[in-house]
C-alpha cells in the first residue's frame, strides 16, 4: 500500500524526469536553430560590411533600441566610427554564450581596434577585449554605452544583460528600428 507521501515522491520524480527530457530536447532544437541562423547571419554580415556607414546609421537612429543606454555627448561620435558589428552565439558544454564584436576606427575618444565581450547565460564574462579610451576622456565617457566593453561593467549585471539582449536583437534585425521611423 502506498502512502500519500510515496505518491507525491513518485509524482515529483516522474515530473523531474520529463522536465529533464524537455530541457535536453530544447537544447538540441535550439542548437540546430542557432547553427543555421549563425550561418545566415555570417553570410549577411559579409554583405553589410561592404555598406560603409551601415551600422552607424542603425545605431544613430532615434528609434534604435540602444538609445536609452547611450549618453548624448560621446556615444554618437563613437557610433560614427563603427566599421563592423557582430553578435555571435557559441556553445560550451551545453551552455550557450553570446559574443558582441565591434570594429572601430580611431576618433577623438577611442583608439582604433576591435572590442568584444562574450557572456554566458548567467552573465559571466568569458572573454573581453576592452575598449581603449584615449587619454583625457575620463570625464566625457561617463555613462557611455561603450563601458559595456570594460571590465567594471560586470558590476551591473541587469544592465549588461539588457544591453546584450538589445545588441542581439538589433544585430538579428537591424531594419526593425528603421521601419519604425
Amino acid at each position: 500500500m502506498t502512502t500519500t507521501e510515496d505518491s507525491i515522491a513518485q509524482f515529483t520524480k516522474d515530473l523531474i524526469a520529463i522536465e529533464d527530457k524537455i530541457d535536453a530536447e530544447e537544447l538540441k532544437i535550439s542548437s540546430a536553430y542557432r547553427g543555421k541562423l549563425e550561418k545566415l547571419l555570417t553570410e549577411r554580415q559579409v554583405i553589410l560590411d561592404k555598406a560603409e556607414g551601415f551600422w552607424p546609421s542603425i545605431f544613430s537612429s532615434p528609434s534604435c533600441a540602444l538609445h536609452p543606454f547611450m549618453n548624448g555627448t560621446v556615444d554618437p561620435k563613437i557610433v560614427r566610427a563603427i566599421t563592423s558589428f557582430c553578435v555571435s552565439s557559441h556553445q560550451h558544454n551545453e551552455k550557450v554564450s553570446r559574443k558582441v564584436t565591434m570594429k572601430i576606427r580611431s576618433n577623438l575618444f577611442i583608439q582604433e581596434g576591435v572590442i568584444s565581450r562574450e557572456i554566458d547565460g548567467e552573465c559571466n564574462t568569458l572573454a573581453l577585449s576592452e575598449i581603449k579610451w584615449k587619454q583625457g576622456t575620463e570625464r566625457a565617457r561617463q555613462n557611455s554605452f561603450f563601458s559595456f566593453f570594460e571590465k567594471h561593467a560586470d558590476e551591473d549585471v541587469p544592465k549588461v544583460m539588457d544591453i546584450l539582449d538589445v545588441l542581439d536583437s538589433v544585430y538579428q534585425n537591424p531594419f526593425l528600428d528603421l521601419e519604425q521611423e
